[in-house]
């Protein structure tokens, strides 16, 4: 299931050079970007620092759609040849934008992901704080030395699998 970007996102994805057009599931990069990324990655560049650069973070764009532009922009290299002198560094900033209208959209961005992050907080204190099969919380349940005492293993270690 693929992850819709927010308005927020859409946003500030919009406003980056590298980025061609974006719709809440899809990003078309432009022809530039994958032609410095293609300079970049030969140049021993990991892919995910090339789009980071780019303003494009593995938290917004995730690490399966940079791995799979990286498969596809390099499987058949239609790039290499088109490596000149007038690639050029592709740099997050907006096009035709202006400065407050931009930093409100990076704010907005930085909002939602904030509100995601206290999100997962709160599942994963109730996660920890349910109580589990054996009548204790999960948070009452991670000292080894305790577990060891009541299961009778040596330091708590977890059996081996057979």
């Amino acid at each position: 299931m693929k992850r819709e970007f927010t308005p927020a996102e859409i946003a500030y994805l919009r406003g980056l050079s590298a980025v061609a057009t974006v719709t809440p599931t899809r990003i078309i990069y432009s022809e530039k970007f994958k032609r410095r990324f293609i300079r970049e990655l030969r140049n021993g560049k990991r892919p995910t620092e090339i789009f980071r650069e780019a303003g494009l973070p593995v938290v917004i764009v995730g690490r399966k759609r940079i791995e799979r532009c990286t498969y596809r922009w390099t499987k058949d290299e239609p790039y290499t040849d088109t490596v000149s002198s007038d690639v050029e560094d592709i740099e997050p900033q907006a096009v035709g934008r202006d400065d407050d209208e931009l930093l409100m959209e990076v704010k907005n961005l930085l909002e939602d992901l904030s509100r995601a992050l206290s999100a997962t907080e709160r599942i994963f204190n109730t996660i920890r704080e349910e109580p589990h099969a054996n009548g204790k919380k999960a948070s009452e349940d991670t000292d080894p030395a305790k577990r060891s005492e009541e299961d009778g293993r040596p330091g708590g270690v977890v059996p081996p699998m057979t």
